[in-house]
């Protein structure tokens, strides 16, 4: 576990934590029991295996927000994060927890793994602030309203191996059709814990991107598959400070 301070909180991350750290559950229960009626038995919920967890903590240590990546083994690629799920206590959400956890996520994850090479990051979501972030932070992603071009074959091989293989680790349902080409995976979260109304008020472009790729009252939702490398990552910084108006320190 690495332990850190950042903009007046206490930050945790984990690599790979064993199931008998039973603190680091307590807390992500805590969490987990304010934010869902019924905690589901899914990624941390369920286990710690292949999870990268970030927590954050007030000065008095009490947990506030999680995030909890799963890497992914996809033959022929090696690992890829999957960026899973973030969890705040509803008083706390419009702080910037968003960001400050996912780059913590991201940024260690990307100095165990990458070595001066880039790697793929995966998100799975309807939220549309969190499909804004992921498209304006990670590098390349698809689909995203500023992606040009053609998807890669990789990418796309990614895509395919997550709709084969890793439906159970991703929390898609059974009966959800994935869409090649949009990336969509149409009722994936129908009639489950994590479906969403949409609410937003604000039309912008990427916003109406992103709302004419998905059915709300169908439970779908939207596949991006992008990378980053350590010198992409640090450009980043910008981004974030622009999103969340946070200090972002330089992780050691």
């Amino acid at each position: 576990m690495e332990r850190f301070h950042l903009n007046g909180y206490i930050v945790e991350y984990y690599y790979k934590p064993s199931e008998n750290n039973y603190e680091l559950k307590d807390a992500v229960n805590f969490i987990g029991s304010k934010c869902f009626e019924t905690i589901p038995n899914y990624q941390c919920f369920k286990s710690f295996e292949n999870k990268v967890i970030v927590l954050l903590k007030n000065s008095e240590n009490l947990p506030l927000a999680f995030a909890s990546g799963i890497l992914l083994n996809i033959k022929e690629v090696g690992t890829v994060l999957h960026s899973g799920l973030v969890s705040i206590l509803p008083e706390h959400r419009n702080k910037g927890f968003l960001m400050m956890i996912y780059y913590v996520l991201v940024g260690r994850t990307l100095a165990k793994l990458a070595e001066n090479q880039k790697i793929y990051l995966t998100n799975l979501s309807c939220d549309l602030g969190i499909l804004r972030f992921f498209g304006k932070f990670v590098d390349s992603v698809y689909p995203s309203p500023d992606f040009k071009g053609r998807i890669g074959e990789l990418p796309l091989y990614i895509a395919n191996q997550i709709n084969e293989n890793f439906r159970e680790e991703m929390y898609i349902l059974k009966d959800a059709i994935f869409n090649p080409h949009t990336f969509v995976f149409s009722g994936s979260i129908k009639d489950t814990v994590f479906s969403k109304n949409v609410l937003t008020n604000k039309h912008s472009r990427d916003t109406e991107f992103y709302l004419n790729l998905l059915d709300y009252d169908n439970g779908d939702e939207l596949l991006q598959i992008g990378f980053l490398d350590q010198q992409l990552f640090e450009e980043r910084k910008k981004i974030l400070q622009r999103f969340g108006n946070i200090d972002v320190p330089i992780l050691v």
